[in-house]
């Protein structure tokens, strides 16, 4: 009795659970695989001879299937109402042997909108800062009018300020003035006090000297008023002599005074 056996592109054919053949030696692929592809012959031999049949063809047709959707692109604008979209091929399987193609749309869109982005805008500066001990204040100010959102930028400048406050709020030291101690301020004051007092005794005794030194450069002109009212029967006669003749009109004044108390009229006075 020959012997009936199954080859696959001249090899002989590996049986499965999906590919077995019959008891009549047909041959049964119950679900075609794209692997199952191929030229079957089948070979009957015995111990004369063996015989193989016409090559039978099998071409398993693989319709295309779809791979999965990729994910949304971005929004085609920047800011606003725009567009989107996503993909998928048909690749899983591809179609081959004259297999149908995939159904459907490779490429879906869909509406998007993107919030537009806010550029950051200063507020209004704080108040100065106090003045400190190196005679400098500060002010800051917020970017929160409005505040950078959704990738807009942020505020241009500087958010602090600075500032040198010496007009006239600083001495020499750096110390501020509100800062100084009350000794210092009572210290400054004495000084300021002796300075005045020693410049007012200084004045008076240059006035001194100078009325002294005056008087003695005139002493030497002086002049001395002798009362002769007397000798003129109440009119009142000057009569002028100088200083070295001081002697002589003091003794004529002593002289009249006696004469007045005894009412008597002097024939001469030298």
């Amino acid at each position: 009795m020959p012997t009936v056996s199954w080859l696959k592109n001249d090899e002989p054919l590996n049986t499965d659970a999906k590919v077995g053949t019959r008891a009549d030696h047909n041959i049964i692929i119950s679900e075609a695989r794209l692997s199952d592809s191929g030229n079957y012959t089948c070979q009957a031999s015995n111990i004369v001879a063996a015989r193989r049949s016409a090559n039978a063809a099998v071409v398993v047709y693989v319709n295309g299937g779809w791979s999965l959707w990729t994910d949304w692109s971005l929004c085609n604008v920047r800011c606003g109402r725009g567009l989107q979209k996503r993909s998928r091929t048909c690749t899983n399987p591809a179609p081959l042997n004259g297999g149908a193609f995939c159904e459907g749309m490779s490429v879906q869109k869909s509406t998007c909108n993107t919030i537009c982005p806010v550029d950051g805008g200063w507020g209004p500066w704080n108040l100065w800062t106090a003045c400190g001990v190196d005679c400098g204040r500060q002010r800051s100010r917020d970017c929160a009018e409005p505040e950078p959102r959704h990738g807009g930028r942020a505020c241009d400048g500087p958010g602090l300020g600075a500032d040198n406050c010496t007009g006239g709020l600083c001495i020499q030291n750096g110390n501020l003035l509100h800062d100084i101690k009350p000794q210092e301020v009572e210290s400054s004051s004495d000084v300021v006090l002796y300075s005045g007092l020693s410049a007012g005794v200084l004045t008076v005794v240059v006035l001194i000297v100078v009325v002294t030194l005056y008087r003695r450069s005139h002493s030497e002109y002086g002049v001395d008023v002798i009362d002769s009212s007397a000798l003129t029967g109440g009119f009142q006669s000057f009569t002028y002599k100088t200083s070295r003749q001081g002697g002589q009109v003091k003794q004529a004044q002593t002289k009249l005074q006696t004469i007045r108390k005894r009412n008597v009229k002097p024939d001469y006075i030298t």
